[in-house]
């Protein structure tokens, strides 16, 4: 059995990586988004929460990994570490829209890494805007069923 790489999600999908500031991905959220604890990279021992989820993006996107590898797709895993910077940004704006803290598939994303900034540290902060806006829900039929119509 072929096993992902480790820059997937486990489902084939390769990870989005902002590489470059003004780097974006935009498009529909493709699953139901979940929290993992994964291993730091470069610390072994050490683990970490990450928030995962797919999504599929407007256009093909181009993007290399840690190593270098490049990849070409609309079909991306985003992973982003709970309590960073674009974790943040994110349920800001999932709260802005008055979404209650709450995402999931069908909802729109845009992220993209529109700066760093000097915090004092080794490496600068990545800043991070997000604009989110949550998908519509097929409307229920008879008895709580879906309509006929949002089967088709």
């Amino acid at each position: 059995m072929d096993m992902p790489t480790p820059t997937t999600s486990g489902n084939g999908y390769p990870s989005w990586k902002w590489n470059d500031i003004d780097s974006v991905i935009k498009g529909d959220i493709v699953s139901d988004p979940a929290v993992l604890n994964r291993p730091k990279v470069g610390k072994p021992g050490e683990f970490e929460d990450q928030l995962v989820f797919e999504v599929h993006s407007d256009d093909e996107l181009t993007c290399r990994d840690q190593n270098g590898k490049t990849y070409t797709s609309q079909d991306w895993s985003v992973w982003v570490k709970v309590n960073s910077q674009p974790y943040r940004a994110l349920f800001d704006a999932v709260k802005a829209c008055g979404a209650e803290s709450k995402f999931e598939k069908g909802d729109r994303v845009s992220i993209r890494l529109a700066g760093r900034e000097d915090i004092g540290k080794p490496s600068p902060m990545k800043v991070y805007v997000v604009q989110f806006k949550k998908g519509e829900k097929p409307q229920a039929g008879a008895n709580g069923q879906p309509a006929v119509s949002d089967l088709l």
